[in-house]
């Protein structure tokens, strides 16, 4: 390794060390916001006169911090790419900006009566942190996780704590990134006298990086990881059975907590979604499919499943579990040559070929499952995994919100929605042949009984436009389908333009129409591309509110529904 490695190396620990005893140090205590100089983050006698916005424990010495963060201040970011270093230091000059109006608008008015302003600048700000952090290409350095940390701070200070933002959550994820780790961490040694690891299929071992991340979960990170442990109470009950059908290592429904934090809408800043992660094409692999409407990687049921064979997948590959895992965070490719560099087939010996990201995933799961293996020993609440609901599936025929199921039958709304995370809009999805929705058993008769006496005129209906050329206008499809461009996009919740190639568009029909076109989920599934992680964000879909979908529906049903082609 070289120097000029080695100091780089050096200086991110120590700014990880840093940052993380300001951010999960810190006290509720809510402080003034003294920032006083216009010029953000101008040179480095800016962060000399930076107070903390998050308050720290008395044990931390924040004039230490302060000339520790002076010297590693000095390294500068290095990428032999210049294109994209230019559009990098753009989108950071954005941040600061949107910073900047944020500081003016806490100096003019400190107690923030009127947040919405600064709410929607925080998080604009975050989302460009976060795509940034996605870029394969982009390593942090010390002035962007400089910059990262200020933006946390005052996100945590003025709108909501970072401690109680959830694993979706793009800040939440740009803190799991930069300050999340274990490298700088003190081990307490007092948690692991006299402890046995249980034996387990999957090895786990107490590793100096294992303790490390124990201690973190258990101290900095705890009521984080208790949220994980609570939702692992609700769903490992539901997953339990189909990792013993197919026979596959139970320590591995812990994999959940470390991927999610068991939490089935989790979307991580690289795209992948659910509880067990998956990115739309290793998805496509293995049968998950999504498009506006429906995503099925939000399916409990159908996402284990994948998981489970992904994983088996993975383990005949490598022949270790341990391998299978990093192949699991970061692809085969790479396992694959790490593999080659390393001229071995131990995980431990080719970890230093592999991204941190992947270098900590395996020590990560092995801390995880010991904590939950044994919660109240690392001072956790003791797991108490609740009865699964008797629920059934019941074939549907058109596309129906939920909202009208739960207004027409005795069934809870939220109990719907929480049996059918994937369905994006909260309506059954238009187009989709015989989708089985989830109900609670007791309610089955009720609801099917419902669904086949609602008359089509009741129901929505749609048929689809997938666009075939490398994009498309959105006028271009509105004028061939008669409707206008405004509803097409509040029915497909869509604001930009140009569509892109693979974009599946639903068009409003007639019950008549609709019924003389099948469509396959492969069919109905979104296989657009879009050239930035960026644009993913910044066009991101909105969700619809069924009211809204249903009235922008009913505004063209009487319109040219015969003429539709």
């Amino acid at each position: 390794m070289s120097k000029s490695i080695q100091l780089k190396t050096q200086m991110v620990l120590l700014a990880t060390f840093v940052f993380s005893m300001i951010l999960f140090g810190c006290t509720t205590t809510q402080q003034p916001f003294l920032k006083t100089s216009s010029a953000i983050l101008s040179d480095s006698e800016a962060i000399a006169i930076q107070q903390p916005i998050i308050g720290l424990t008395p044990s931390e010495d924040w004039s230490t911090i302060r000339k520790t963060q002076r010297k590693f201040y000095q390294v500068h970011h290095v990428n032999t790419n210049d294109a994209l270093l230019d559009s990098f230091q753009v989108k950071l000059a954005k941040v600061k900006l949107l910073y900047h109006q944020v500081v003016n608008d806490i100096n003019t008015n400190r107690h923030l009566n009127d947040i919405t302003s600064s709410k929607h600048n925080l998080e604009e700000a975050i989302n460009i942190l976060s795509s940034l952090l996605s870029h394969p290409e982009f390593e942090p350095d010390s002035v962007f996780s400089q910059l990262s940390l200020y933006v946390l701070q005052t996100y945590d200070r003025h709108i909501v704590r970072l401690q109680d933002l959830d694993t979706d959550n793009p800040a939440f994820l740009i803190y799991e990134r930069l300050f999340g780790i274990s490298e700088t961490k003190e081990v307490n040694e007092n948690l692991f006298l006299g402890f046995v690891l249980p034996e387990t299929e999957v090895p786990l071992i107490l590793t100096p990086d294992v303790k490390k991340f124990i201690t973190f979960y258990s101290t900095r990170f705890h009521d984080v990881f208790q949220r994980y442990l609570d939702r692992a109470e609700i769903y490992f009950p539901m997953m339990t059975p189909i990792f013993n059908n197919d026979n596959i290592p139970q320590e591995l429904l812990y994999l959940s907590i470390v991927e999610s934090g068991v939490n089935p809408k989790a979307r991580s800043r690289a795209s992948a979604i659910g509880i067990w992660q998956f990115i739309k094409s290793t998805g496509r692999i293995y049968g998950l499919y999504n498009n506006h409407w429906f995503d099925e990687r939000q399916h409990v049921e159908k996402s284990t499943r994948s998981a489970t064979k992904h994983l088996t997948d993975l383990y005949n590959r490598y022949g270790d579990w341990y391998l299978a895992l990093a192949a699991y965070n970061a692809g085969s490719g790479k396992v694959n040559r790490a593999i080659r560099k390393a001229k071995s087939r131990s995980f431990w010996k080719i970890r230093r070929y592999l991204k941190r990201e992947t270098r900590e995933y395996v020590p990560r799961f092995i801390a995880a499952t010991i904590i939950a293996m044994h919660p109240e020993r690392f001072g956790f609440r003791p797991l108490n995994w609740q009865p699964v609901l008797s629920t059934t599936k019941i074939p549907t025929n058109g596309c129906i919100p939920l909202s009208y199921i739960a207004e027409k039958t005795s069934t809870d709304l939220q109990t719907l929605k929480f049996l059918n995370p994937e369905l994006l809009q909260e309506v059954i999805p238009p187009a989709y042949p015989d989708y089985e929705l989830i109900v609670p058993e007791k309610n089955a008769d009720e609801i099917a009984s419902l669904l086949q006496a609602i008359p089509d005129d009741q129901k929505l209906h749609f048929k689809i436009h997938k666009v075939r050329n490398r994009f498309d206008y959105i006028s271009t499809i509105a004028d061939k389908y008669g409707i206008d461009v405004n509803t097409l996009k509040k029915i497909n919740g869509i604001r930009n333009n140009v569509i892109p190639k693979g974009k599946v568009m639903m068009i409003p029909t007639s019950p008549e129409l609709a019924s003389l076109k099948s469509y396959s989920k492969a069919q109905l599934s979104d296989d657009s591309r879009l050239r930035r992680r960026w644009q993913r964000r910044k066009y991101a879909q909105k969700k619809v509110a069924p009211g809204t979908l249903v009235q922008a529906y009913r505004e063209v049903q009487s319109r040219f529904l015969s003429e539709i082609n």
